[in-house]
Parts: structure tokens; sequence; C-alpha cells
């Protein structure tokens, strides 16, 4: 996001005025969901706010979503380490964009996740978030095996 709104000279607002922000929705809401892409430790804003501060401020629990690929065992493993330093809760792990034809990698990444101290909570298919919502939710059971009824 920092590098976003240079190249667009936009400033970004404060990971406390976004918790803020947060906090009014949750005040009317029962589930509200905030996506970070990049990482957990990229910066949100020019102060050097990242969403693991964001987090610490709403007492936020997380899901971490990770790729089925390569690498993912070490991005994960640090992700989750990362988590528990700053004392946030992990609610599990989501693999996305869980391939059609699953290699030997998949699978073995798949195993090895399985293993780790937070629940494996299932894997989304490739192509998901181009589903109609009405698709998407139709398969979310079955692809989110992992979370409790």
């Amino acid at each position: 996001p920092v590098a976003a709104a240079a190249v667009d000279g936009t400033p970004l607002p404060s990971v406390a005025s976004h918790a803020e922000i947060i906090g009014e929705l949750a005040a009317s809401h029962d589930h509200i969901l905030v996506e970070g892409s990049g990482g957990l430790l990229v910066e949100l804003d020019s102060d050097g706010g990242t969403l693991a501060d964001l987090g610490s401020l709403l007492a936020a629990a997380f899901v971490l979503v990770t790729r089925p690929a390569l690498g993912t065992l070490n991005h994960t493993a640090l992700t989750l380490e990362a988590l528990a330093a700053r004392d946030l809760q992990v609610i599990g792990v989501v693999l996305g964009s869980w391939p059609v034809i699953p290699g030997v990698v998949h699978h073995t990444n798949r195993q090895v996740l399985g293993t780790l101290q937070v629940p494996l909570l299932g894997a989304l298919p490739e192509q998901a978030s181009e589903l109609s919502p009405a698709d998407f939710r139709a398969g979310a059971a079955a692809w989110l095996n992992g979370l409790p009824a």
C-alpha cells in the first residue's frame, strides 16, 4: 500500500484510523472480515504500521491464507511465528488457489500444513474468487471442512 500510494500521490490513513472505522462497523455487524494482502508485516501506512499492528489494536483473530506451492511451508511458519511473538490469536490456516490437478508438492504441503499447531481449515479452489456469491457459498462448506460447526 505504501508504494502504491506514493506512485499515486495519495496519503494513506493510519492504522489507528483503520482500527477506528473497523470498530464502528463491528458495533453494528456480527462479523467483520479484514483482508490484508501482501503479508502480515507489510506496511499499511507511512508510519510503518502493519496488519499485525492493526490486529493488535483490534484484538482480532487471524485466519492465515497461504498458497499451496513451493515456499509455503517457510512463509507459513514465519508468519505463524510472527503472530505468536505478538500474542495474536490464530484461528487456522486456509490454502488458497488449490489447483484443479494438484501435484505431489501441493499434496505434500497440504499434509505438512495439517500437522501445524493451528488447524488447517481447508483449501479454496483456483478461481474461487470468480464465482458468484451464491456459488461460492454453496461450495464453501466442502472447501472449508476444517471449520468448527
